[in-house]
């Protein structure tokens, strides 16, 4: 069921009705479709570089639950099942799926629910749900969760910023604050929770035919390039490329490259 509903964005939003929450949706252009899932540092609109860089493509984007403007809402749930979601309101029988860290591996989580809904998947830096995270990943998830505990929602979103942003300039930095203090917010008030993938998206790679491009920077935490490495060997078709000097957030960092392999046939 689809209802209006404001945006973040200069396009309006649509509402896609879901299972205890209504998820903000953007729908725009015309062409091959491509579905646009955001970092667990943004929203929606941390694609408009990569957006206006689709000409010729109809672009959906939208916020997943618990960031911009989707409220988790008080049913546990799926991401991977809402991405399904979105597309079949939408009249979506299959697209072109790109991801950013988080939201790779939502895009993983979707591909291994319905394979032959994905024409083609697209990576930026992506995570992984049965990854051995490295010390420093763990330093700052114990510090996050004491900000949290300790209702500090200003010293997390710092915390992120510093991690996740520090590359970008310092306008990009206020963008990529203002969407994660959202998205804490929204989180700290939540009623349900995601669903883990059982068994695990990493236990079930192989099973992913549809052809992969992998993006990640050689500047990121080691984390991310391991992880991209270890999706290239395990995917069937997968290519991977390191970006020289790019940190994590490459829809932002990298927009021209981020485009130029959502445009590849």
């Amino acid at each position: 069921m689809l209802a209006a509903g404001a945006s973040l964005c200069e396009a309006p939003a649509v509402r896609v009705e879901v299972p205890g929450s209504a998820i903000a949706v953007d729908d725009t252009g015309e062409g091959s479709v491509v579905v646009l899932l955001h970092t667990g540092t943004g929203d929606r609109t941390e694609w408009d570089l990569v957006a206006e860089r689709l000409g010729g493509w109809r672009i959906v984007r939208f916020d997943l639950r618990g960031f911009g403007e989707t409220p988790v809402g008080a049913t546990a749930f799926s991401y991977g099942d809402d991405v399904l979601a979105v597309m079949d309101a939408l009249g979506i029988g299959a697209a072109t799926l790109a991801g950013g860290s988080f939201g790779g591996l939502v895009a993983l989580e979707a591909a291994t629910i319905a394979p032959e809904r994905l024409t083609r998947l697209v990576l930026l830096a992506p995570s992984l749900d049965d990854h051995d995270w490295s010390p420093e990943e763990q330093t700052f998830y114990a510090a996050e969760e004491a900000a949290l505990a300790a209702g500090d929602l200003e010293q997390a979103t710092r915390l992120n910023v510093a991690l996740w942003a520090g590359r970008l300039d310092p306008a990009l930095q206020a963008r990529v604050a203002a969407t994660q203090r959202r998205a804490l917010q929204l989180q700290s008030h939540a009623e349900a929770q995601a669903r883990d993938p059982d068994p695990p998206v990493g236990n079930r790679l192989s099973r992913l035919t549809m052809p992969t491009r992998i993006l990640v920077g050689d500047a990121d935490l080691p984390d991310f390039p391991a992880i991209a490495e270890r999706l290239a060997r395990e995917l069937p078709d997968a290519r991977l490329d390191v970006l020289p000097g790019a940190g994590h957030l490459l829809a932002l960092e990298r927009p021209d490259a981020v485009a130029a392999a959502i445009l590849e046939t």
